[in-house]
């Protein structure tokens, strides 16, 4: 038994000390492996989808859509692709450009109107013509990378899926269970999937795996 700073080290608290350590190092472990695992599903997504020029990635909560779509934005930046990513959320924007690299555009789809059509004030206003002012802004980009589409009206989609090229590369990533909107039948994507569903051009790619844990997975479905 000693003393360190007025504290009584036993060989009982010791070990509990380092069985609490031992602890908090397999369990960072266990994370780290989990990280592994997660970084591996996601980056094959991204090489088996890269030669799909206009596809949707539809899948529930923690299965990864926004990542995956962040990994192919950077893949997009690294090959000098003029990118941009958009989505309804102004929260999921700042945390979305403050992963992505640099030369990855992201905006809200509000501030994306905002920037393109002048005068433009709210989307309760806002004419469905005015939108052919926006062909420039979506023009430009090589590639489109749309998150969290149930979060788009029907209307708002339209507005920015028409708006881009044929040589355009388009991903819409959303998830038909969840939405934040007011009203979920407001939300556009399950039409847009529906008729997506009858083309050969536009594929459909479904994530299944949800790598949220237990506590998440529980709390999602308390109802």
């Amino acid at each position: 038994i000693f003393m360190i700073e007025k504290t009584t080290v036993t060989p009982e608290l010791l070990k509990e000390n380092l069985a609490v350590a031992a602890s908090s190092g397999a369990l960072s472990e266990y994370k780290e492996r989990q990280l592994s695992v997660i970084n591996r599903v996601q980056d094959n997504y991204v090489f088996l989808l890269k030669g799909i020029k206009q596809f949707l990635i539809r899948g529930g909560a923690g299965t990864g859509k926004t990542w995956i779509a962040m990994k192919m934005a950077d893949r997009s930046a690294a090959y000098n692709e003029r990118v941009l990513f958009v989505c309804v959320s102004k929260h999921l924007c700042k945390m979305v450009n403050e992963i992505v690299d640099q030369n990855v555009h992201v905006y809200s789809l509000e501030s994306l109107f905002r920037e393109g059509i002048q005068g433009f004030t709210n989307f309760q206003d806002f004419k469905f013509g005015d939108a052919t002012r926006l062909v420039p802004n979506y023009c430009k980009y090589d590639a489109i990378y749309v998150d969290e589409a149930q979060d788009f009206t029907e209307h708002e989609l339209r507005k920015t899926l028409t708006r881009c090229h044929d040589s355009t590369k388009v991903v819409v990533c959303g998830n038909i269970i969840q939405t934040d909107l007011k009203y979920k039948q407001d939300s556009g994507l399950m039409k847009f999937l529906n008729a997506a569903e009858r083309e050969d051009f536009i594929k459909i790619c479904k994530l299944t795996q949800d790598f949220r844990g237990k506590l998440s997975k529980w709390a999602d479905n308390v109802r």
